[in-house]
C-alpha cells in the first residue's frame, strides 16, 4: 500500500478560536496559535503513516506568516479553515 503524501484537514472555528478571545488585535477571525495548531495537526495525521504504533511527532521549529484572514475563517460566516500539508 503507498503511503500518502498530501493530508488536509479542516476545522469549524468557533469564538474559543479567534484573535478576539486571544486578546489580540480584537478580531473575530481564527487566531495564529490556532492557525498553527492545525497546521500540526494535519503535520502528524499526514505522519502517522510513516511512524511505527506507538511513536509521534514533535515539533522544532516554525516558520509562517499570517498575513490575512480568510473570509471564511470568522465564525460569524460559519468559519471553516483547512491546512493541507504535502
Amino acid at each position: 500500500m503507498e503511503k500518502p503524501t498530501e493530508y488536509t484537514l479542516t476545522w469549524e472555528v468557533t469564538d474559543e478560536m479567534t484573535a478576539k478571545r486571544i486578546g489580540s488585535a480584537g478580531s473575530k477571525i481564527l487566531s495564529t496559535p490556532n492557525m498553527v495548531a492545525l497546521m500540526e495537526a494535519a503535520a502528524l495525521e499526514l505522519a502517522k503513516a510513516y511512524l511505527d504504533d506507538g511513536m509521534t511527532t514533535v515539533g522544532a521549529e516554525i516558520h509562517c506568516r499570517h498575513l490575512a484572514p480568510p473570509p471564511a475563517c470568522a465564525p460569524s460566516s460559519g468559519g471553516r479553515c483547512g491546512s493541507t500539508l504535502r
